[in-house]
């Protein structure tokens, strides 16, 4: 599915652990799993003056997103 918005070769699944945020109450008092869906241009600075992301990597974080959640929607078959 995010190789319909990124192309294919381009998609890499990082497993993590969630060491801090939101998602660490998510895991640690909910017991429930988490999956973070990351958007970035790799011409950026991370955590430095030229950290930033553009409006063409946004766009598509918004629509793979938009894809996630409308699969998730969809009932399963069993």
């Amino acid at each position: 599915m995010a190789e319909e918005v990124y192309g294919t070769g381009q998609v890499r699944f990082v497993p993590m652990m969630p060491g801090g945020g939101p998602a660490k109450h998510f895991v640690d008092a909910l017991n429930l799993p988490v999956i973070l869906i990351g958007v970035n241009y790799a011409g950026s600075g991370p955590h430095a003056p030229n950290e930033n992301i553009r409006l063409h990597d946004y766009q598509q974080g918004v629509d793979y997103l938009i894809q996630l959640l409308n699969a998730y929607a969809r009932p399963s078959v069993n």
